[in-house]
């Protein structure tokens, strides 16, 4: 009887190992690109413009988007198109100022949700840039930080 239970248990674990869990609730949706970069090779402040290959994907262009950084700092851009490409216009100027964008730095954009863009910035060492969006001028953040 004992030796029956403990070769029972053992056929027991040896199919456990060999059946996989079932992968419920997954699909593949063909969404398009979510992530995108811009390597900052002129001080721009103005415009930054968003790559085609990424806006084609783009159903539904909003108006104004939420850039949020790791810190926390949550920051309102408007989208304008120029020249049949579209840009973060106003408001990116104040962005790039209060978070200290410079010549060199990648900056790595995510689409959370339609107007939502996660965004991380790497400096010239490849290094993720401290966020400093904490303490920035009340000129700047009064009418676009959220």
């Amino acid at each position: 009887m004992v030796v029956v239970k403990a070769t029972a248990r053992r056929a027991i674990r040896c199919h456990m190992r060999l059946v996989r869990p079932k992968n419920y609730y997954h699909f593949h949706e063909d969404v398009g690109p979510t992530h995108f970069y811009k390597v900052i090779l002129v001080y721009v402040l103005e415009l930054l413009l968003i790559p085609n290959g990424f806006c084609k994907h783009m159903t539904n262009i909003p108006l104004e988007v939420v850039l949020k950084m790791n810190t926390g700092c949550k920051w309102r851009v408007t989208l304008q198109r120029v020249n049949r490409k579209i840009a973060l216009d106003k408001g990116w100027a104040g962005f790039a100022i209060a978070h200290h964008i410079q010549i060199d730095y990648l900056v790595v954009f995510k689409v959370l949700i339609v107007d939502t863009f996660k965004m991380i910035v790497f400096d010239i060492f490849g290094a993720e840039a401290e966020g400093k969006c904490k303490k920035h001028h009340e000129a700047l953040a009064l009418f676009w930080e959220v």
